[in-house]
């Protein structure tokens, strides 16, 4: 059952540092997003709402799409797995 949030609502997102990496070097997403970011632990958290995640979700999607590399490639996907699992989690209401 997916947990139900107000739409718009911001979620705390955890990215591991080399997921910001991902995002901000091997993306086209604006790479000061996660200047928000708070430390926790030995990663990051980002205040993100669903949309947010969708969005980077699409250029998660595109990088590793276009990528030549397949260790770079196989994080990405990874990276997009990690997005789509947070997504299926939540509900909008």
């Amino acid at each position: 059952m997916k947990k139900k949030i107000p739409e718009g609502a911001a979620i705390r997102f955890r990215l591991t540092p080399a997921e910001r990496a991902l995002v901000r070097d091997e993306t086209l997403y604006d790479p000061d997003f996660a200047n928000l970011a708070e430390c926790e632990g030995n990663g990051f958290v980002v205040p993100m709402t669903l949309l947010d995640i969708e969005e980077i979700l699409g250029y998660v999607a595109a990088a590793g799409n276009h990528c030549a590399d397949k260790k770079l490639q196989a994080k990405l996907d990874r990276f997009f797995e990690k997005l789509q699992r947070c997504l299926d989690k939540y509900e909008e209401i």
